[in-house]
């Protein structure tokens, strides 16, 4: 039984089910709204654990630091 991701494209199976998902239901994202959680908990498992793959921009995963800024005067 295959793995949901090869090692060296972490994630590609979930981003491939989107894509068929939403090509079935005519592109209607609400219809694949659990692929997309699916593909969502896996990219942030993975750059959680510090890795990447091209089917997770980093930009969208990453935690962001707080804004709050500490300025001196």
């Amino acid at each position: 039984m295959p793995s949901q991701s090869t090692p060296d494209q972490p994630c590609h199976k979930e981003a491939c089910a989107i894509q068929a998902c939403l090509t079935k239901n005519n592109y209607q994202e609400s219809r694949c709204r659990d692929v997309i959680e699916k593909l969502e908990k896996c990219c942030q498992a993975l750059i959680d654990a510090g890795g990447s793959s091209p089917s997770c921009p980093t930009r969208k995963y990453a935690k962001r630091p707080p804004s709050t800024s500490h300025q001196s005067l």
